[in-house]
């Protein structure tokens, strides 16, 4: 294996599993309210932890409804 795919596979693997992260934090998100604007809360209070299109992803959620 060449080290650009094991490079590639390395990044891949980190986005998965920040995408699980994010999926876990969402699921115990205990927060009031309609559950779309509990998505963007959701976002706000983890942007500095995740980049924001990530957790735009997994939530369901366009970057640009999500800036709006």
């Amino acid at each position: 294996m060449s080290t650009a795919v094991a490079a590639a596979l390395a990044r891949r693997v980190q986005v998965l599993e920040q995408e699980a992260e994010i999926a876990r934090r969402l699921a115990s998100f205990d927060d009031q309210g309609p559950d779309r604007t509990k998505r963007y809360r959701f976002i706000c209070r983890e942007a500095g932890e995740f980049p924001v299109a990530v957790l735009c992803r997994v939530c369901g959620v366009s970057r640009s409804a999500y800036y709006v």
